[in-house]
């Protein structure tokens, strides 16, 4: 079985990469897909990331919506609906509508057995997960055998080698450490917006916000009332 046939398999090997959505804008930018809010995505928007038909997308969320709903797949309707489109600054009629994040995207993209992005992206994770692999770097130091009177070269040599040891390739084994995660830095901080967008609109389900919140965008204060104070 290749990798490609286990991501399409294997739940638990989705679920090991589900946080390596670098993934996906390594293979194509997501940018201009997402709604207003910079963080979501419509169904129509996930079927054109993919060069799938939208049917495509309803199937797969029927196969495999517990999965997806996992990952914060969701579909809003009634006040919830009402206050994310104000809270999002979402111009839309839809009685309802389904969201995608990233993360969701990206476990479609391991799901979609049909597209050439989602093999692409399935790809794209293979490389990630076997570069984070790496062995760290190993320098052991060896002690010169007893009884004989040392060589001060030799003594300054071993000082030496025992301070890089200590210090320079702890240092470098770090950075190595640094190099496979940093770029989940960007997804962590996109995933605390979502949450926090979310948190906004269950709090609010009557949908009467004082101010439209724009997590990544800035706040824009509500309109004064007419006939009110100054």
């Amino acid at each position: 079985m290749t990798g490609d046939d286990v991501l399409l398999e294997s739940r638990t090997m989705r679920a090991a990469l589900a946080g390596r959505i670098e993934a996906l804008e390594r293979v194509k930018p997501l940018g201009a897909l997402t709604l207003p809010n910079g963080l979501h995505l419509l169904t129509e928007a996930v079927a054109d990331y993919f060069a799938v038909p939208t049917r495509a997308v309803h199937s797969l969320v029927l196969d495999h919506r517990e999965e997806l709903e996992a990952y914060g797949y969701q579909v809003l309707t009634g006040q919830r609906l009402t206050a994310f489109k104000n809270a999002s600054g979402i111009q839309s009629r839809a009685r309802q509508l389904a969201l995608f994040n990233r993360r969701t995207v990206l476990c479609a993209a391991m799901l979609l057995r049909e597209s050439d992005i989602a093999r692409q992206v399935r790809s794209r994770l293979l490389d990630l997960e076997a570069g984070a692999r790496f062995l760290p770097v190993d320098n052991p130091l060896r002690q010169p055998a007893g009884g004989v009177e040392p060589d001060p070269v030799e003594v300054a040599s071993t000082a030496l080698r025992a301070v890089i040891g200590s210090t320079v390739v702890p240092l470098l084994n770090a950075l190595l450490e640094q190099a496979g995660t940093q770029e989940l830095a960007l997804g962590e901080v996109r995933c605390r917006l979502e949450q926090l967008e979310l948190m906004i609109v269950e709090e609010d389900g009557s949908a009467r916000l004082g101010r439209r919140f724009h997590l990544v965008h800035g706040v824009e204060p509500a309109a004064p009332e007419d006939g009110g104070g100054p």
